[in-house]
């Protein structure tokens, strides 16, 4: 009886260890993480990243409890290479569904690139001294944009990053357009002459950044280097 009963302790004490740890995996790949977040998740695919630099990201968000797992789960289900960008999960949600929610993902990114591609694009050439009504004369006549919607954005300064772009002035606090009492438009003066690449059509949005950036590098950038230097000579 005895015997018996120290066999069964014995066995209970081989077996819990495997239970445990047969739990705990199921508990990794199978189940929500309580304290995953809630809503909609956004992250940032950059290029290179494989789907265990992501499995390390997630789990580190929470998202998924155990990485290593993540990553076996995505292998054995076959998960799709991911695409540079931005992947947009709805949470909390199973390591399967997760890996459900990265392909179909995945899919709409390839489905963009594809489009994309087959965008027409257009060399622009926008010349020194032109005011912006000029340079919208040109991005019209090569069908860039409507003027309608060139003017519209131009005269809103909220559809302008002062953050991304500090060199762009202080609002003024008038109507931009009306110039009886105001400047015709927020970034003129902001917006760096030369030839570009627009596709065909644009948003307004994507034809301002490309400008702006181009003046913050070939501009900005090198009227505030000296600065620099100067302050970090100052300093020491």
């Amino acid at each position: 009886m005895k015997s018996g009963i120290i066999k069964l302790l014995i066995f209970l004490v081989v077996l819990f260890p495997f239970a445990y740890f047969g739990f705990s995996i199921y508990q990794d790949v199978f189940t929500i993480d309580p304290s995953s977040p809630k809503g909609e998740y956004s992250i940032e695919v950059e290029s290179g990243q494989s789907i265990a630099d992501l499995a390390i990201l997630l789990q580190k968000d929470d998202v998924v409890r155990n990485s290593s797992y993540f990553e076996t789960l995505a292998r054995i289900n076959e998960a799709k290479p991911l695409q540079v960008g931005t992947y947009r999960l709805n949470l909390p949600a199973k390591p399967s569904d997760i890996i459900t929610q990265l392909n179909d993902e995945t899919s709409r990114i390839e489905a963009q690139i594809a489009a994309i591609a087959k965008t027409p694009t257009v060399n622009v050439t926008l010349k020194e001294g032109w005011t912006l009504d000029e340079m919208f004369d040109e991005l019209v006549d090569n069908e860039v944009a409507t003027r309608e919607e060139l003017e519209k954005f131009a005269q809103n300064p909220d559809n302008f990053s002062r953050e991304s772009f500090e060199f762009l002035p202080q609002p003024l606090d008038c109507e931009y357009g009306n110039l009886s009492n105001c400047a015709k438009y927020y970034p003129e003066g902001y917006l760096y002459p030369d030839t570009y690449s627009f596709f065909v059509p644009s948003t307004p949005a994507d034809i301002f950044t490309k400008m702006l950036a181009n003046f913050n590098t070939k501009v900005w950038q090198k009227l505030m280097l000296p600065l620099v230097q100067i302050f970090i000579t100052k300093s020491f």
